[in-house]
């Protein structure tokens, strides 16, 4: 039976290259244009990683008339304790962002790392019963990290025999093997060996960055099932704004100069790179380090910067996604530390709103990599090696003794946003390749998605 003309949002066709397979699937129309189902750890209100884009992506594509159901992991990369209303029951029952949210609020300990592994291993679980109970939806979408998500996301694709696409964010086991997390050779042979089952079982895959595209093919996905669609940032949303605001004479009252990081402070991120630097300008007047967020290893670089008696670096608490304009805006640099071999396996999506902010950046990345060349092709920022303070502390110091180097690079950055990160043409193309997978279009030709 041949599948019903694909008639998207836009109301055309596929484009060519695209011919019908062997297991076509008709979509529903007597509701909703499609049912689907993300499975995905992180989502609103977390606000670190990719659950800011996921809340985004439900909002357009319930705009555009789909049924979204997520199952979601625990409230907790965010906020230093769980939310009280995500401490009631093991699943609980929201709307959010056009989408109804099932949550597994996992049993908690007084540790954050226990914390996060008994949901690594508590939620994938419930997601494959929970997406096997439920009423079967039209396609499956499951972005990584971690791998074994994507692993439950195709036990419930064969057990509800619907399609599922898997978001390629981070290359696992990569990330942890270059991060020097994982030695042990057994265990990277077998992630390695389900990295390539979750390719080979997907509909489709959707990698962040063309530069990614090599790393899933060598784990044997072929070219034609591929497609690229880069992050993106709400440009209506994060803008540039005048730095005199609340947020910069709270944490600048004496008009100090401030290197601003903001995100998830967990092992990828070298925030004690940026202490050490902060230490080496420390005798620069007017400069203060400011440092947004939570995570595991918060309380230990707390403790750093104490004993070395920084007073040059304030930490607070990841600030509400309502300030994050202003949060934004108040910094003369951002910073994007990551640690050595970790920008081989990812992209960075806070380098997106860094660029819409119009504000420079310094970003410690591996050398030529997806992260590396969108910094370069955008000019938006200083390069430098990662784990070297010395050369991380030259970078911030020469943007400060430079202003108009710092204005053009941020006025760089927005223009590259507004032209090229577009939320509404990458949401489109998620879109595009959720309803080809649901009805059974497969791609005969490379190609990439049209912005």
């Amino acid at each position: 039976m041949e599948p019903p003309p694909y008639r998207g949002r836009l109301g055309t066709p596929p484009a060519e290259g695209y011919e019908s397979g062997s297991q076509g699937r008709s979509v529903d129309a007597s509701g909703a244009e499609m049912r689907i189902l993300l499975i995905t750890f992180q989502f609103p209100p977390e606000r670190t990683g990719n659950a800011p884009l996921l809340g985004e992506l439900c909002e357009d594509l319930s705009a555009a008339g789909h049924e979204i159901t997520v199952l979601a992991g625990q409230v907790h990369h965010s906020f230093r304790f769980v939310p009280k209303e995500y401490r009631r029951g093991f699943i609980s029952r929201e709307r959010r962002h056009g989408a109804l949210v099932l949550r597994v609020n996992a049993p908690l300990t007084a540790d954050m790392w226990t914390n996060k592994l008994i949901g690594f291993v508590v939620f994938p679980t419930a997601a494959v019963i929970l997406g096997t109970l439920m009423k079967r939806r039209d396609v499956i979408l499951c972005p990584s990290p971690p791998l074994w998500l994507g692993f439950a996301a195709s036990l419930v694709s064969f057990l509800k025999r619907a399609p599922y696409v898997y978001v390629v964010q981070d290359l696992w086991p990569s990330a942890p093997v270059r991060l020097g997390l994982w030695r042990n050779r057994l265990l990277i042979r077998f992630f390695s060996w389900m990295e390539r089952w979750v390719y080979a079982k997907a509909s489709h895959l959707i990698v962040v960055a063309e530069a990614m595209r090599r790393d899933v093919r060598a784990a044997g996905a072929p070219n034609d099932k591929i497609t690229t669609i880069e992050n993106w940032v709400d440009i209506s949303f994060i803008r540039p704004l005048p730095k005199d605001n609340e947020f910069r004479r709270l944490v600048a009252p004496d008009g100090e100069s401030v290197v601003l990081y903001s995100g998830n402070m967990g092992h990828s991120h070298a925030i004690d790179v940026v202490i050490e630097a902060a230490r080496l300008l420390s005798h620069r007047p007017g400069l203060k380090f400011v440092l947004v967020g939570e995570g595991t290893q918060k309380p230990r670089l707390e403790e750093t910067a104490r004993e070395l008696g920084l007073r040059n670096v304030l930490f607070l608490p990841l600030q509400p996604r309502s300030r994050l304009a202003e949060v934004m805006a108040a910094a003369d640099i951002s910073l994007v530390p990551l640690r050595r071999g970790l920008s081989v396996a990812s992209l960075p999506s806070k380098i997106y709103t860094i660029m819409a902010s119009g504000r420079p950046l310094v970003a410690t990345l591996d050398r030529g990599e997806a992260a590396w060349q969108l910094v370069e092709k955008a000019r938006c920022g200083l390069l430098v090696e990662p784990e070297d303070p010395q050369a991380l502390a030259s970078a911030i110091d020469r943007l400060l003794s430079e202003p108009s180097l710092g204005r053009e690079l941020g006025e760089n950055g927005r223009r590259y946003a507004e032209g090229f990160c577009s939320r509404q043409s990458s949401t489109r193309a998620y879109e595009t390749v959720l309803r080809r997978a649901a009805l059974g279009l497969v791609c005969s030709t490379q190609r990439k998605a049209v912005r």
